[in-house]
């Protein structure tokens, strides 16, 4: 039996286990909570793809049935703008919730602002991902006046420039013009 295998025999699904205590723990079936899984589509340290197969298959352990098929949710930054499509979202019964964010890597906040804000914002509402967040939270809200001018910060000083020095590039043999001077060897 190769040693790995006594150490370690799990290679695909890390998770399924917690998953599975959680989503049968009696707190969280008394008290109606909801879990939030979520991926940016273009996740490369995450595939959403392989989290999509293991809530699937915590599901069908679970026997967790579909509340919903996949399903597109968009978002809209406010009602001047048409709303666009923000990723795929499936439900499963046991309030499980598996959702992508369109164009979105690994840290979809830092990635896609607007989209996974309208999506905690409205899964923590319990309402449709796809609702436009309230006005409020869209409109620019003008800078506090001690922060507006720089009125206070030091200008920063730097040296002046100085040229690079030249180098003189050797010659080729079977080349009888002459080389230009090469400044590639100063810069980074």
């Amino acid at each position: 039996e190769p040693l790995n295998t006594l150490y370690y025999n799990r290679s695909y699904f890390e998770m399924d286990e917690e998953l599975k205590f959680i989503l049968n723990n009696y707190l969280y079936k008394a008290n109606d909570m909801r879990m939030l899984i979520y991926n940016g589509d273009t996740d490369q340290v995450c595939n959403h793809l392989g989290d999509q197969w293991l809530i699937e298959e915590v599901a069908d352990d679970l026997s967790l049935l579909r509340s919903s098929k996949r399903q597109p949710w968009y978002y809209q930054l406010s009602s001047h703008y048409e709303r666009q499509l923000a990723g795929y979202e499936k439900i499963f019964r046991g309030n499980l919730h598996l959702v992508t964010v369109k164009g979105s890597g690994h840290l979809v906040p830092m990635d896609r602002p607007g989209p996974a804000l309208q999506m905690i914002y409205n899964f923590v509402k319990n309402q449709a991902l796809s609702i436009g967040l309230p006005n409020s939270m869209t409109d620019p809200t003008p800078l506090k006046p001690e922060y507006a001018g720089l009125g206070t910060c030091p200008e920063t000083a730097y040296p002046p420039p100085s040229p690079l020095p030249t180098i003189q590039m050797p010659t080729i043999p079977g080349m009888e013009e002459e080389t230009e001077e090469d400044h590639s060897a100063f810069e980074n």
